[in-house]
């Protein structure tokens, strides 16, 4: 089913998608930026203080939806002036719903449960959890094996620790520890 203008042009909603979606994000970032400017840092602090990542996360997601709303410009201006029969499909990816809602909210709620649980669990398991859950949601159904388990589980585990390192020794900023300061980390 396709949704097209009255007017016979080849414009259907989906090619306004990237464009609606590179909106939203363009907003949420600026919120991430407005709220890594509230946050207090001493005026004798270094560039890289506790503001640091989220006004570099905030404009490196301003940035990326920039792209995607002029892709999504773009790709709009060439749906409007092809026939209707020349509008290219998205190709199919096999395994892949593209309306299936499954994986977009076990996101959304993997990401509100990093965030409740960062504080109580510590940055290294709160984003072990996190990366572990995200892999397995984006792993296909038919290629979650017990070694694909072993492997997320690695890997999660292995970025997780090095991210802390990077944070802890390199920047040196702290992060939470939870329970895993019983052993003596942080």
């Amino acid at each position: 089913m396709e949704n097209k203008k009255p007017n016979g042009a080849g414009v259907r909603f989906d090619d306004y998608k990237d464009i609606i979606s590179g909106g939203v994000m363009l907003l949420f970032a600026g919120g991430i930026l407005l709220g890594a400017n509230q946050i207090k840092i001493h005026k004798l602090s270094s560039l890289v203080n506790a503001a640091f990542m989220p006004r570099l996360v905030g404009m490196a997601m301003a940035v990326c939806a920039l792209i995607v709303m002029v892709e999504g410009i773009f790709h709009l201006k060439k749906a409007k002036q092809a026939p209707p029969s020349d509008v290219p499909q998205e190709p199919e990816i096999p395994g892949v719903n593209k309306d299936e809602p499954k994986p977009l909210i076990a996101t959304i709620l993997l990401m509100i449960g990093y965030a409740l649980l960062f504080e109580p669990l510590g940055f290294i398991l709160s984003s072990a959890l996190y990366a572990f859950g995200q892999i397995m949601v984006l792993t296909l159904p038919e290629n979650r094996t017990k070694k694909q388990w072993v492997l997320a589980a690695a890997v999660a585990v292995i970025v997780s620790v090095l991210v802390y390192v990077a944070f802890r020794c390199g920047l040196d900023m702290l992060l939470p520890v939870g329970p895993l300061s019983m052993i003596g980390l942080g």
